[in-house]
């Protein structure tokens, strides 16, 4: 008994690999769009995990947080917490900093961290002006465990390919075993049962998914690697890599179910009689005497006829295009010129900045302000200008600038308070000062000692908190506080630097203004000039590596919609060689079958066009809205009208060129031969 199983297995294996070789075309497009799926996950995954490991390699060997300036018996507290990993301690002026990293601190999230170092310092006492984290490790943390924006974009996309490649190998597999129903009625009449007509073709999948799953790994690694190589990790890619099978064979497995269950059900009786239309269901009869039999006429017939094949091409295809539209949507949508304008250019055209940090040459610049005013076709020249302050609260003592500000400066910021209702003039006759919120112990009403660039210490009021988007909205200011020229003494303001000079002009005078700059810089060799056309171009530059995994992303995707269109018009011409073949023995003529074939590729095109063009831009609205709300200021949404329209004129001709490329081959053989040849 076991040995005839086996034999039973081993001639189910051989039927299996004789379809694969018989049915080159369903098993070169079902090939294919396993590795294309496989490759794409695979290559997002890698991506994301080199980038992440990429910044934990370059953080390796910092300190994870600095405690500044605490006392002897802080320092003790601290070095023996038990949440302390291990510390370094310097003395510095009588006080200490301790380097510390945290316990398990690479297995918590970003909120758990900053919670263990909040409760290291409480222990301690510790005042949260003390406290330096480390930006650049919290930001190798997760957000808030597995589930966070990066996982959920790559989870999503991942999802949507499945998606498309199930509906490509379903399509694929139906409408390859549909041609094949009269052959399994055979094998049916032969003895063959439905579990083993089953086996087969599950078999045939898992052939073509441990064909095609090892090739688009490799060529996933090797894409996702090539952005950040030296976060490459061996352990973590072969993790990757178990996970991303599993999920494309599942996928592929769960695809193939509803032809295999066509194809082990039908009967030799049913087999003989099958046309492939709508799984042996009869069609109503139309009430119509006369129709015009005229090629998209017929092409029309043969659509409502075989409905639910083409539906399933018309969706498949449409969600290829859409997946190509969205990504095309986000890079069409991004408007560099505005990432450039948040900065310091939304006051001018023209940046003016110091190339060597020396308080001479910063006053030397201050003097050639007037000079740049006077220039014809000037309007303003707006200054960064600080000074150095050291600030202290309580026991905290920080070095840090302070910016300073004119009335006419104030305007910028007035729209950025918080709290506090103040006016410039306030400020100066109250002694008081802004800050940026994010200093706990410091709030709007407490009093803050300064000493401005060395010179003997004054007292000032906090009289309002700035948001601290400040420096994202403004780029012009630095430091915790800001504050009025008035209340800086005549003989600390010659220490104010200027950082940088921002230049407005009538653009109308735009290029002699430019020559005026240019030529004043020559005479200023310090001084650097930098214009608005500029910044964008280097802007556009650094966003080209993130545009290039977009592109390559899309560039799959163009490859899901092409391969998975090409497959239904090459299978569907091939399952109907025989069609054409009696209706060009009633009359028909070639180029009359052509055009109807032509015809039914054109209004699939149309359909899948409209259903990508429609929830195109339905999605890429809400998508691109969804991002400006969280914070993606510089998104504008923008439809890529030309990339689609592109995509479709693609297609379109893709679609006449299979189809003609597909008559020439039928019309070396007779229409005899083709009446008695199998299907593919």
């Amino acid at each position: 008994m076991a040995k005839q199983k086996n034999k039973s297995s081993t001639m189910i294996k051989l039927l299996a690999k004789r379809n694969i070789i018989h049915n080159k075309i369903k098993a070169m497009f079902s090939l294919v769009t396993i590795v294309l799926a496989t490759s794409l996950i695979m290559g997002l995954s890698v991506f994301e995990s080199c980038y992440k490991t990429d910044m934990i390699r370059g953080v390796e060997g910092q300190p994870q947080v600095e405690f500044i300036g605490v006392t002897f018996e802080q320092s003790k507290a601290i070095q023996s917490d038990s949440e302390v990993e291990s510390s370094s301690v310097k003395e510095v002026d009588g006080a200490y900093d301790i380097q510390v990293n945290v316990v398990d601190a690479r297995k918590m999230t970003q909120l758990g961290f900053v919670t263990a170092v909040e409760n290291i310092a409480d222990r301690a006492e510790v005042e949260g002006t003390h406290i330096q984290k480390n930006a650049a490790f919290i930001n190798t943390l997760p957000e808030g465990g597995l589930i966070n924006s990066e996982n959920l974009l790559i989870l999503l996309i991942g999802i949507l390919v499945i998606i498309v490649s199930a509906l490509v190998v379903y399509n694929v597999f139906y409408l390859a075993i549909v041609s094949q129903i009269k052959e399994f009625g055979q094998l049916k009449a032969l003895g063959m049962t439905e579990k083993q007509i089953t086996r087969m073709t599950k078999y045939e999948s898992k052939m073509l998914c441990f064909m095609g799953i090892p090739i688009g790994l490799v060529i996933g690694s090797i894409f996702g690697r090539s952005f950040y190589p030296n976060g490459w990790s061996w352990t973590k890619a072969v993790i990757i890599g178990i996970f991303v099978s599993f999920i494309v064979y599942r996928a592929v497995r769960m695809s193939i179910m509803k032809p295999t269950k066509l194809a082990a059900k039908v009967s030799p009786i049913n087999a003989l009689k099958f046309t492939g239309d709508n799984d042996f269901k009869q069609k109503g009869k139309t009430t119509r005497l006369k129709r015009k039999l005229s090629p998209m006429n017929i092409a029309f017939i043969s659509i409502r006829t075989n409905w639910r094949r083409f539906a399933i091409t018309v969706v498949s295809l449409g969600i290829s295009g859409l997946l190509f539209t969205l990504a095309s949507v986000y890079i069409s949508s991004v408007d560099v010129e505005s990432i450039v304008k948040k900065g310091v250019y939304k006051y001018g055209q023209y940046l003016i900045q110091p190339l060597v940090d020396d308080a001479d040459e910063y006053i030397a610049g201050k003097e050639i302000v007037s000079d740049i005013e006077s220039m014809d076709g000037v309007k303003s020249v707006k200054q960064a200008r600080e000074i150095e302050a050291v600030w202290a609260y309580g026991s905290s003592s920080v070095d840090d600038q302070a910016s300073v500000i004119r009335e006419v400066d104030f305007v910028d910021i007035a729209s950025e308070l918080v709290e506090g209702d103040v006016s410039y003039q306030s400020l100066v006759n109250g002694n008081m000062v802004l800050m940026v919120e994010g200093l706990e112990d410091i709030h709007v009403g407490d009093s803050v000692t300064m000493q401005l660039a060395d010179k003997s210490e004054k007292t000032y009021v906090v009289g309002g908190m700035l948001t601290e988007s400040l420096y994202s909205d403004t780029v012009l200011y630095g430091g915790w506080f800001v504050i009025p020229e008035e209340l800086i003494d005549e003989s600390e303001r010659q220490n104010i630097k200027t950082t940088d000079m921002i230049v407005s002009i009538d653009k109308s005078k735009e290029d002699k203004v430019e020559g005026n700059l240019t030529e004043l810089m020559s005479q200023n060799s310090y001084l650097n000039l930098t214009t608005f056309d500029e910044a964008v171009d280097a802007k556009r530059e650094s966003f080209k590596q993130v545009s290039f995994a977009l592109i390559g992303i899309t560039i799959f995707l163009i490859l899901f919609s092409i391969i998975n269109f090409i497959s239904t018009v090459i299978i569907n011409l091939a399952t109907k060689k025989q069609e054409f073949a009696v209706l060009q023995s009633i009359g028909m003529k070639k180029k009359e079958v052509e055009k109807m074939e032509v015809g039914e590729g054109i209004i699939i095109v149309v359909g899948s066009a409209s259903v990508t063009f429609l929830f195109g831009n339905i999605l890429g609205r809400f998508i691109i809205g969804a991002l400006k709300n969280s914070g993606m200021f510089y998104l504008s949404y923008s439809f890529p009208t030309g990339l689609f329209v592109g995509y479709i004129i693609s297609l379109l001709i893709i679609s006449a060129l299979v189809v003609l490329c597909i008559f020439r081959v039928l019309q070396q053989h007779s229409i005899v031969e083709q009446l008695r040849q199998s299907a593919i």
